[in-house]
């Protein structure tokens, strides 16, 4: 059975990185700063939701897989996101983007959940609603 994801990642561009440089007590560079501290200290729902509220969040890759789903799905998609996959998934780069790291958003495209990255493993979210910019 194949089983495909869409990764959700924080981009920075120039309007952002402005706001991080001197606005660094802003509503949305607390949500970014937040988001790359999640799991020390910040929890992950309160977060991401702060995250998704301020549009920080954007599509970057998709990533389908043959097989069956097992408890290591997540690390080979955390691994093909850095660029060093065992060929488990096929990635299709969807922009420009960093490489995979604490804060982003795995959504699993079969049942609609959402993982996010934390300093060590997964943390799956509940309620979470992302949106397809391709701006």
């Amino acid at each position: 059975m194949a089983h495909s994801f869409l990764i959700y990642q924080r981009l920075v561009d120039a309007e952002l990185q402005a706001e991080l440089n001197h606005e660094i007590q802003s509503p949305r560079a607390m949500a970014y700063f937040n988001i790359a501290r999640v799991g020390m200290g910040h929890e992950p729902d309160t977060a991401v939701a702060e995250a998704v509220k301020h549009e920080i969040y954007q599509p970057t890759m998709f990533m389908i897989g043959m097989g069956a789903q097992t408890r290591e799905t997540m690390g080979h998609v955390f691994d093909a996101g850095n660029g060093y996959g065992n060929g488990d998934l096929s990635v299709e780069h969807i922009r420009k983007h960093p490489s995979m790291s604490v804060g982003d958003l795995v959504v699993n495209l079969l049942d609609n959940s959402v993982q996010v990255c934390m300093p060590m493993g997964w943390y799956e979210l509940f309620d979470t609603t992302l949106n397809i910019n391709m701006i």
